[in-house]
C-alpha cells in the first residue's frame, strides 16, 4: 500500500488525470473514435501502463465517461473514483 501526503496525493491524481486526458485526445485524432477501454490504450502503446488513481490506490477505479451521442468509442473522459468530492475532477 501506498502513503503519500494528502497535497501530494492531489497533485499527482491531478496530474494522471490531465495526461490521461491528453492521451484520449491524441487517440480521438489519430483514429477519428475514442477508445472502447483504457487497456486499449496500453494496448496500442498510447499510454505505458494504466493510469493510477492514487485516491483510491488503484489503476481500476477510475470512472469513466462515455464520449457525446454521435462519436465513437467508449471513453471520452474519466474522474477519480475516491469518492463525490473527487469525482468532479
Amino acid at each position: 500500500m501506498l502513503i503519500f501526503c494528502a497535497g501530494v496525493t492531489l497533485d499527482w491524481s491531478r496530474h494522471n488525470l490531465k495526461q490521461t486526458r491528453e492521451t484520449l485526445d491524441h487517440f480521438y485524432g489519430d483514429t477519428g473514435r475514442y477508445p472502447d477501454s483504457l487497456q486499449e490504450l496500453v494496448d496500442k502503446r498510447y499510454l505505458i501502463e494504466l493510469p493510477f488513481d492514487p485516491i483510491t490506490n488503484s489503476d481500476a477505479t477510475w470512472i469513466v465517461e462515455a464520449p457525446p451521442s454521435g462519436y465513437k468509442g467508449k471513453v471520452y473522459n474519466l474522474h477519480s473514483g475516491g469518492g463525490s468530492s473527487y469525482a468532479d475532477w
